[in-house]
C-alpha cells in the first residue's frame, strides 16, 4: 500500500512540474536563445521626419555552457547568462544596462522591466546653464503568445520541423522627462519646472527557438507631428505621418 500511495504521489508531481493551477505549461525563455554559436545577417531599417535609412549587419554569437556572447560587426554587444530561475542580460557600450529576463512564465506574463535611458543633461541659453532636464525610459515585455509562422514583407519566420516555435513579445516602453529650472531663470525662458510623461510606444520582438532574436518591429503612431508625440494606443484614424523602425533576420533554413 505504501508502495501504491508513493508511486501516485510521484505521478502527481510529474504531472504538475512546469504546470500552474490552471494546468497551462510554463515557457522556458532560454530555450528561445541561440543554441549554437553561429553567424546571423540583419537588415535595420528606420524612417523618421521622413527619412529612410536601410543598414545590413553581422551578429557574432558565441555560446558556451549557460553564457552567451554577441558581437555586432565585431564590437562587443550583449553578455547572456543563464541560471535556474533568471536569464541577465548584460548590454554593452553606451547603454551599459543590465536586463533581468524571468526564466519560467506564462502568456501574459511580465519578462522583465528596466530603465532603457537614465540621464541627466544640462539646459542652457549659449553658453550659459538655466537648469536641469532629467530623462528616464522605463521599458517592460510581456509574453504575448507563441506562434509556428510571422511573416513581414518578404522576410517569412517558421516553425520549419515542429520544433523551432516563436514567443512574440509585446514591449512597452515610457518616457518621463522632468524638467528643473534655475531660480534666477525661472521668469526669464521659455522652460517651465515640471514633470511630462509620453504616451505609450509599443513594439514586437520575436525570439525563435534555439535561434534568438529574428524579428523587431516598432511602428509609431503619431498624434502630434510638430512635438513628434507617438501614442502607440490611438486609433489609427488619428494617426499622422510614418514613423518606424524594424530589425529583420536573414534566415538560414
Amino acid at each position: 500500500m505504501k508502495k501504491y500511495l508513493m508511486a501516485i504521489t510521484l505521478a502527481l508531481l510529474l504531472n504538475g512540474c512546469g504546470e500552474d493551477s490552471s494546468g497551462e505549461s510554463s515557457v522556458d525563455i532560454s530555450v528561445y536563445l541561440p543554441a549554437n554559436s553561429i553567424s546571423k545577417q540583419y537588415t535595420d531599417v528606420v524612417k523618421s521626419n521622413g527619412d529612410l535609412t536601410n543598414n545590413e549587419y553581422t551578429k557574432s554569437i558565441l555560446v558556451e555552457p549557460n553564457l552567451i556572447t554577441t558581437k555586432q560587426n565585431e564590437l562587443l554587444e550583449s553578455i547572456v547568462t543563464i541560471s535556474d530561475e533568471k536569464v541577465n542580460v548584460i548590454l554593452i557600450g553606451d547603454r551599459n544596462r543590465t536586463k533581468i529576463y524571468e526564466r519560467n512564465i506564462h502568456i501574459g506574463d511580465e519578462i522583465y522591466s528596466y530603465k532603457s535611458v537614465n540621464k541627466s543633461k544640462e539646459l542652457t541659453i549659449g553658453v550659459q546653464r538655466v537648469g536641469e532636464e532629467h530623462i528616464e525610459v522605463v521599458e517592460s515585455c510581456i509574453l504575448d503568445s507563441k506562434i509556428d509562422k510571422y511573416e513581414f514583407y518578404f522576410y517569412e519566420y517558421k516553425n520549419y520541423d515542429d520544433d523551432h516555435d516563436i514567443l512574440k513579445l509585446k514591449c512597452t516602453s515610457i518616457k518621463t522627462v522632468n524638467t528643473t529650472v534655475d531660480a534666477d531663470y525661472t521668469n526669464a525662458v521659455a522652460y517651465e519646472n515640471g514633470t511630462t510623461v509620453s504616451k505609450e510606444n509599443i513594439s514586437y520582438t520575436y525570439l525563435q527557438k534555439g535561434i534568438g532574436e529574428v524579428a523587431m518591429i516598432d511602428s509609431d503612431c503619431i498624434i502630434d507631428k510638430s512635438k513628434n508625440i507617438v501614442d502607440d494606443t490611438a486609433n489609427k484614424s488619428e494617426c499622422i505621418g510614418e514613423q518606424y523602425h524594424y530589425i529583420l533576420y536573414h534566415t538560414q533554413y
